[in-house]
């Protein structure tokens, strides 16, 4: 299994509790959950980053700027298709739809 790869099965395992993460935003917090929230974000984009870096399958010129888009990506879907599933999908079909997504976009060439 490639970097990258890992990267975004261990994300997609993840993501029930990003998507909690991010119904903060609808919330008031203090501002030191703000940073901490936001420093765990940069963390996971340069673990991801340097995954992207690493791995000769993915096709982006920029692998922190395309770790930024892959996070922002999979944690604005999974929010949105948690919140709002489409009737009868099953939870594992919406993290295979997002995982297909993420991998075409790192695997194109632009």
């Amino acid at each position: 299994m490639s970097n990258s790869s890992y990267v975004l099965r261990a994300h997609e395992r993840q993501a029930p509790a990003a998507t909690k993460a991010s119904l903060f935003e609808e919330t008031r917090l203090p501002k030191i959950v703000w940073e901490e929230l936001n420093a765990q974000e940069t963390a996971l984009v340069e673990v991801i980053a340097r995954a992207l870096a690493a791995d000769p399958a993915c096709s982006a010129k920029d692998p922190r700027l395309a770790a930024s888009v892959v996070v922002s990506v999979i944690e604005s879907l999974t929010h949105r298709l948690v919140l709002h599933p489409p009737a009868g999908t099953e939870p594992a079909a919406v993290a295979r739809e997002i995982t297909s997504l993420v991998r075409a976009y790192l695997r194109t060439s632009t």
